[in-house]
């Protein structure tokens, strides 16, 4: 049993919370109850060799062939006000966090990210959705007045979007970027349709592609639906290639998924699957639930460790784990049962 395992297994606490303790004078004008600081200590500070030796073993089985666990984090708060806010609070063992909201990140963010990279071997990338990008086009159309036209094509309005979306990259000492492109089927396209499609797909990948080509010790993943991707050759630049299960509302659907995804030119040893995670906003409960009402990512957490017509996923994902956090047995729960179900200790 190697150094993780044992810190995983032989009840070594990772936080000793002792009793916050109070202390007041006499209930009169002059004194004021005053609260004495709460020590906490944990096991950095208890046994920090022990901690370093765990650290190590962290960061060596991240580089080692696993099933990789991705989280796609809400990083827009600007003043954290509850531990959920912090990436250091996130599950020592995910692979990567996916900020959503790369232009919105702070300081003390960055300190964060630097300090998940260097002592966990979490790599942080953010995402570049080519369909946010058309949908920020529309409205910007969709609000030009005679007055106050808006003629940018939609092209030259990719080119500037896509050109500040991966500047975040070195601004921001990002590991990577999570390319988002969902697609569609072409078989009913009309040709001029057609021709716009092509030369907006072609665009928006040769772009990427080049910026991958250019980075090549960045981690680069794909989410979306990798058959709908004409240029292929696109997914030999990536690391992951995840389908897209977001909408799932049953395990079949996973299964669905994969095999769509599983079509000729998508490398079937990059392949990944990830499920929605639960929204507060969401009061009908359709985003991360399945149709019986079950967590879509306790789901997938059942569902990914085997195989399906000879296939296996190699990477899974909850998109939106914030509210993981709150999970009633424990932190981050659904996040750590799907570490724990796709990569069990030997």
């Amino acid at each position: 049993m190697n150094t993780l395992q044992k810190i995983v297994y032989t009840g070594i606490p990772t936080l000793l919370a002792t009793l916050a303790l109070t202390m007041s004078g006499c209930s009169n004008d002059w004194t004021t109850p005053e609260s004495l600081p709460i020590n906490q200590p944990t096991i950095q500070t208890q046994n920090p060799e022990l901690y370093a030796e765990y650290l190590e073993a962290l960061r060596q089985y991240k580089k080692e062939p696993h099933t990789m666990v991705y989280g796609w984090y809400d990083n827009s708060e600007a003043t954290p006000y509850s531990r959920a806010h912090h990436m250091t609070v996130l599950p020592d063992s995910m692979d990567v966090v996916c900020l959503q909201y790369p232009a919105l990140i702070r300081g003390w963010q960055m300190a964060e990210m630097e300090t998940v990279r260097e002592e966990k071997g979490t790599r942080v990338i953010y995402d570049i959705d080519f369909d946010r990008f058309k949908a920020v086009y529309k409205s910007k159309q969709e609000s030009a007045t005679e007055e106050a036209p808006y003629e940018t094509t939609f092209q030259d309005f990719l080119l500037d979007s896509l050109q500040y979306a991966l500047s975040l990259n070195q601004k921001y000492h990002m590991d990577g970027i999570c390319v988002r492109y969902m697609g569609k089927s072409k078989i009913h396209l009309q040709p001029d349709e057609l021709a716009r499609y092509n030369n907006e797909e072609a665009l928006f990948f040769g772009i990427v592609s080049d910026w991958a080509r250019r980075n090549s010790s960045m981690h680069v993943a794909f989410l979306g639906n990798p058959q709908n991707v004409s240029d292929k050759t696109f997914f030999d630049r990536c690391q992951m290639v995840l389908a897209s299960a977001l909408t799932a509302r049953s395990k079949d659907d996973f299964t669905f998924t994969l095999h769509m995804a599983g079509t000729e030119g998508v490398p079937s040893d990059k392949v990944g699957i990830v499920a929605s995670g639960t929204y507060d906003s969401d009061t009908h409960k359709e985003k991360g639930y399945f149709a019986n009402g079950t967590l879509a990512g306790r789901g997938l957490a059942e569902w990914a460790p085997y195989d399906y017509n000879g296939q296996r996923v190699q990477a899974v994902g909850i998109q939106n784990i914030g509210p993981d956090y709150y999970s009633p047995s424990r932190v981050y729960d659904i996040c750590r049962t799907l570490i724990e179900k796709t990569n069990p200790h030997k």
